[in-house]
């Protein structure tokens, strides 16, 4: 069996050979991607309707970046015995490539599991209603605006399936809700 060739067990992840020599060694390193991202992007945009309703949005991302992802060989601490993250893992009956079987073996290997963190995040939403000046100067009051604010509303992240792809594996990233009043008497 080829797992136990290299000391290993189905479920493991193979690490490749590159040059064929039978010795995993420098010459088998492999370029993989970028620690930080390619490509940063933004928008933001502010529009008016209905003359007194404002409704803004904050849309960004940051594509081509990787980061470790060592979760991924599910073989550190006591994952059977305490609460954990729900990772998928390799079984006989679910033969998956991404993440390795429980308690796997790193094969005498050094390595690392790297994945994409490329993601698009809708980072503010905003609604805001202003009151007419008509209705409101009778209680003496300039201006009234009530507004309902969500940050880090959403993110899109199709290769990263852990807490925030830009925190990496430092824990989620809150969101938060935000109801006010702008009053000026």
């Amino acid at each position: 069996e080829l797992a136990n060739k290299y000391g290993q067990q189905p479920g493991d992840f193979k690490i490749e050979d590159v040059n064929g020599d039978g010795k995993y060694t420098n010459d088998d390193k492999q370029f993989l991607g970028y620690k930080n991202p390619r490509y940063n992007l933004s928008l933001r945009n502010d529009f008016t309707f209905l003359k007194n309703f404002d409704f803004s949005f904050v849309l960004y991302a940051k594509l081509g970046a990787m980061a470790t992802f060592n979760n991924a060989k599910n073989n550190s601490g006591f994952i059977d015995r305490s609460s954990y993250y729900d990772l998928p893992y390799w079984t006989v009956d679910n033969q998956i490539n991404d993440y390795a079987r429980l308690f796997s073996s790193d094969g005498g290997a050094s390595y690392n599991v790297w994945r994409s963190t490329s993601f698009v995040r809708l980072a503010t939403v905003s609604l805001a209603y202003t009151f007419p000046k008509e209705l409101i100067k009778r209680a003496q009051i300039k201006d009234l605006r009530v507004y309902f604010t969500v940050r880090n509303a959403a993110v899109y992240a199709p290769d990263w399936d852990y807490w925030d792809p830009e925190m990496s594996t430092h824990g989620p990233s809150p969101r938060n809700y935000t109801l006010g009043i702008n009053l000026t008497l």
